[in-house]
């Protein structure tokens, strides 16, 4: 079973220190983890703003 490190990625983000989006992704992982999607199966889709530097995810 997956762990929510396993969907970790050497990918940086541009993020500000204390943005919301840190926590929203660990959710996305813990998600993921919980329900044994192994990390090649999931693909995350954002559109283009600040929220959408999710998809540089990990």
């Amino acid at each position: 079973m997956p762990i929510p490190e396993d969907y970790k990625n050497d990918v940086a983000n541009a993020w500000c220190p204390g943005c919301t989006n840190f926590g929203v992704l660990a959710a996305v992982r813990q998600a993921l983890a919980t329900l044994g999607v192994e990390p090649h199966r999931a693909v995350i889709v954002s559109r283009n703003r600040s929220g959408g530097k999710t998809s540089a995810l990990s």
